[in-house]
């Protein structure tokens, strides 16, 4: 009797165990969605654009994004540090850019949204009446779970936008998670895809060079090279 009581018992912390397993292993993100950008000085990133023509890989380059540094309570963030920075910081769970550096310095008359967090479906324009949306036609906001980048998951933001005037796009899908943009898709009137950006390389205390003439800063190792992309993109790997 004794040894059946036990054997029932031995049963029963084997389902306990496996039903706590369960209920704490509902997603398997190692990462959650960012409440902010990661903005840091000496914060880099490496991308690689590819642009199309008629659905056919025209040309691949590889890009830098930067931040270089402070200006009052402002970060530099900048593709083209040699020429421009734009003024970003995080304010009210958003990335804001406030305005820009080149010869001099331009405040905008309204600031710039270039990410949301905490926000999802259709984003009401008139509810940010404080902010400039001259040229989005529309925004709408999804949530992606476990996406895998550098070998990790992370639940990540995916925005899709609508643009009213057209450049050699009309849309783009933006793709935000806690390692900053990871991904954006151009596309044109037609939804043909024209362009992607892709972050291949995150950088840690990486300045631009004319930035570190003034500071006693060495560029360091990547964090990270090897890059797993999301099978649920048209990618570049995927056209070559």
């Amino acid at each position: 009797m004794k040894k059946i009581a036990f054997f029932y018992f031995l049963v029963s912390i084997v389902v306990i165990c496996i039903s706590c397993s369960n209920s704490t292993t509902g997603s398997n993100s190692s990462y959650g969605l960012p409440n902010e950008f990661p903005l840091e000085e000496g914060n880099a990133w490496i991308y690689e654009r590819t642009y199309y023509e008629y659905g056919i890989l025209d040309t691949t380059i590889l890009d830098t994004l930067y931040i270089a540094g402070r200006f009052e309570d402002y970060y530099l963030y900048s593709w083209n540090p040699e020429n421009y920075f734009s003024l970003v910081k995080n304010i009210d769970n958003k990335l804001v850019c406030f305005g820009s550096i080149f010869s001099d310095t331009t405040f905008y008359d309204l600031p710039n949204i270039w990410a949301f967090y905490g926000e999802t479906g259709n984003i009401d324009s008139t509810y940010y009446a404080g902010y400039s949306y001259t040229n989005i036609d529309s925004e709408y906001i999804d949530i992606l779970h476990d996406e895998e980048y550098f070998d990790k998951n992370y639940d990540t933001y995916k925005k899709e936008q609508g643009l009213i005037e057209s450049y050699s796009y009309n849309s783009i899908h933006q793709y935000l998670n806690k390692l900053g943009f990871v991904y954006w898709e151009l596309f044109d009137e037609d939804n043909n895809l024209v362009g992607t950006t892709e972050m291949i390389e995150i950088l840690d205390n990486f300045y631009p060079e004319q930035i570190l003439t003034n500071k006693n800063h060495k560029k360091s190792k990547t964090i990270n090279q090897n890059h797993v992309y999301p099978q649920n993109r048209v990618l570049y790997n995927e056209w070559s």
